[in-house]
């Protein structure tokens, strides 16, 4: 019969409350080598990076009234676009300036064009639109003319700087 079991308790320094005290931290340990790994991907998952450009709205939803004529969706979507490749966008620019007429679309073309190519916006006047493929080029400047013609002014200046560069 042991300490405990005669009822006197545990003295300090014992051969029994070293092996309780050994007991307790295996089994912290063995707690702590679960509870961490888990409280590692609980935080990660938590503080996933969100960006600034995501929508508030179901991305689909935002499709959904854009189609319709909502010009407040497209500008959401453009934001939302921002953290994707310039192509995806194209499209969409295009459908606002033809289909619903939106005048500032036709710019958003021309410049989703020029960040296809990753040209520099403030450098205008550097842009080799050489090196855009025949087709990107004979679009954006199309659609940069439609701007122009529409009277905006940053369509006005790419204009001058790339009469500029040539």
């Amino acid at each position: 019969m042991n300490a405990l079991e005669k009822g006197e308790g545990i003295k300090k320094g014992t051969k029994t409350t070293v092996i309780m005290s050994q007991l307790v931290l295996q089994k912290i340990y063995n707690f702590l080598k679960k509870a961490i790994p888990l409280c590692v991907l609980l935080a990660s998952y938590s503080c996933k990076e969100r960006s600034f450009n995501e929508p508030t709205e179901n991305i689909n939803d935002l499709h959904k009234k854009f189609k319709k004529g909502d010009l407040i969706s497209y500008e959401k979507l453009k934001t939302t676009y921002l953290d994707y490749t310039p192509e995806i966008f194209i499209p969409i620019a295009k459908y606002a300036a033809d289909s619903l007429r939106y005048i500032p679309a036709h710019l958003d073309v021309f410049e989703s064009y020029f960040d296809k190519y990753n040209f520099d916006h403030d450098s205008v006047e550097k842009a080799d639109l050489i090196k855009m493929s025949k087709n990107d080029r004979t679009e954006a400047l199309y659609y940069l003319e439609k701007a122009i013609r529409y009277d905006d002014t940053l369509a006005n200046r790419y204009k001058v700087l790339l009469a500029e560069s040539r």
